[in-house]
């Protein structure tokens, strides 16, 4: 508990810090080129953006940059920032004072952007955004921006949300190891468990050694989804969210659905059928063992797997991946969780006001056809080329840095529906690529949108161990390890309650109902 409030005394002290330098006027911003204002250098405006979390490999390329500078007319400065430790980073940037232009405030969960808005330190955009970023105004869905309303104290637009619809994440499973052990694709919990067994026992990868995991996770509990979801649990990269019963938002954490998924996935812990260092692999460390052929089964996002794919290739060179279908469990009606707003985006500090018109402009960029032609095909004449009004893209002359550079590192689209993810596939005509319209076939029927998609994280302020999930990973740790039995999950359902749930609860409900008014 000691360590919670230290936390969010941080947390409190980075916000108030980030206010006083708003009401201030951020003199550092304004004397400082890489911060916003005019380049005296090079006679243009300067924005500077933070872009994370990010892979490290994904880095802005000085050609791109300019490229994009040259087309707005704005000298972008991009920091790129890592997944780990990203909201400490963003912490440490916030109590230093050393604001930019643009930000994404929150890794993996925290409340950032709600202090900031809370505290007058973020820049009010309704005004804003229909006169600078008009093509962005237009693309964002009505009940994107009604979300966003609802989540500030004044029902004003703070933040640019992710809308990203389509199947993003879904159960991976090594092809080629299933062949190997003479099994076909599971399609229920008892033919999985078949599988894994023979995944430990069969040898699937032909190195001759006893290495394989048959699944895998990362700490926290995290990105084992299938091995909830199955039980018809809303989870979320590895956090539990929200289940709707009876018409009511109930933290899914709690339910007698998360109870039999612990119990389940305790047997498959106990009989080394999931990766026993799970609880200690951190990103990469969990990404390497897929590299390195070494895992039978995850859950991640299988748009994003060329990567691991390629690594796979070169350590074996059968290596195949699909994805499978979500396993029935008898009683449960299990599902692939999916948010089109998953987190917040884009925030501009209140502090960069006077460069707001030139952050939005950076932005708007992305959503115009030249914007999505340069994202999705990369530079007129060098990458692609229009014939008879179209589009020919010459990917023989593209890479994959470069491709990860304008995606990741340089993208400001917020806007990723399922027609513009298919055109980024189209494109991807390597091995894996062309994987993925299959994977998301498969996947797509089992997708389930989570009921409270877009809900701001405010309704967890003053609870920081329910916010940051931490009863919950303790307990379901625990149980999995069989350091608890399972009849502690009662225990922990009260422990949860009582240490602010039943309240963030009635706020998440009080959100519910304003943003599902008829």
């Amino acid at each position: 508990m000691k360590k919670n409030q230290k936390q969010k005394g941080i947390l409190l002290m980075a916000a108030c810090l980030v206010l006083a330098g708003a009401l201030a006027g951020c003199s550092k911003t304004e004397t400082n080129s890489a911060a916003g204002g005019a380049d005296k250098s090079k006679g243009t405006d300067s924005i500077r953006i933070i872009k994370g979390p990010i892979d490290p490999d994904s880095t802005p390329s000085e050609a791109d940059t300019k490229y994009v500078s040259d087309k707005i007319g704005v000298n972008l400065k991009i920091e790129t920032f890592p997944w780990n430790d990203y909201t400490q980073k963003v912490q440490t940037l916030i109590a230093s004072g050393d604001l930019p232009d643009l930000l994404r405030p929150n890794g993996q969960g925290g409340n950032i952007d709600q202090i900031m808005i809370k505290q007058g330190a973020a820049l009010a955009l309704d005004d804003l955004l229909p006169k600078y970023a008009p093509s962005l105004w237009k693309t964002m869905p009505k009940e994107a921006w009604d979300k966003v309303r609802a989540a500030s104290p004044d029902g004003k637009i703070y933040y640019l949300p992710k809308y990203d619809l389509f199947p993003r994440l879904g159960i991976m499973m090594r092809k080629d190891w299933l062949d190997a052990v003479g099994m076909k694709t599971p399609t229920t919990q008892a033919e999985l468990v078949e599988v894994l067994k023979a995944f430990r026992d069969k040898d699937p990868n032909g190195n001759g050694q006893k290495d394989e995991l048959p699944t895998s996770g990362r700490e926290g509990a995290r990105w084992m989804d299938e091995l909830f979801s199955m039980y018809g649990v809303g989870m979320y990269e590895g956090f539990p969210d929200w289940n709707l019963v009876d018409g009511k938002l109930v933290y899914a954490g709690i339910t007698p659905n998360m109870k039999a998924s612990l119990e389940f996935i305790k047997t498959l812990y106990k009989e080394k059928l999931l990766d026993n260092e799970t609880f200690l692999n951190k990103s990469d460390t969990w990404s390497a063992k897929i590299k390195n052929d070494q895992v039978g089964m995850w859950f991640h996002i299988p748009s994003e797997g060329t990567l691991n794919f390629n690594a796979m290739k070169q350590k074996n060179p059968k290596a195949d991946v699909i994805v499978i279908p979500v396993p029935k469990v008898e009683g449960y009606e299990g599902f692939v969780s999916q948010k089109a707003m998953g987190f917040v985006d884009y925030m501009i500090p209140k502090s960069a006001e006077k460069n707001a018109a030139n952050v939005l402009k950076y932005l708007d960029w992305w959503y115009t056809e030249e914007g999505k032609n340069f994202q999705l095909y990369g530079r007129e004449n060098q990458t692609w080329v229009k014939e008879n009004g179209q589009v020919k893209y010459m990917p023989e002359k593209d890479t994959p840095a470069q491709i990860k550079s304008r995606e990741f590192a340089l993208s400001g689209l917020s806007y990723w529906d399922l027609d513009f993810r298919k055109k980024i596939v189209a494109i991807n005509q390597s091995e894996y690529g062309k994987k993925i319209p299959a994977m998301w076939e498969v996947s797509q029927p089992a997708q389930k949108l989570l009921p409270a998609d877009g809900m701001p994280n405010s309704v967890f302020e003053g609870y920081g161990d329910i916010s940051t999930h931490k009863i919950f990973q303790e307990y379901a740790i625990k149980i999995i390890m069989g350091d608890y039995p399972i009849e502690k999950f009662d225990e922990f359902v009260e422990k949860w309650k009582k240490s602010g749930g039943d309240e963030v609860t009635k706020k998440a409900n009080e959100w519910y109902s304003k943003v599902n008014k008829k």
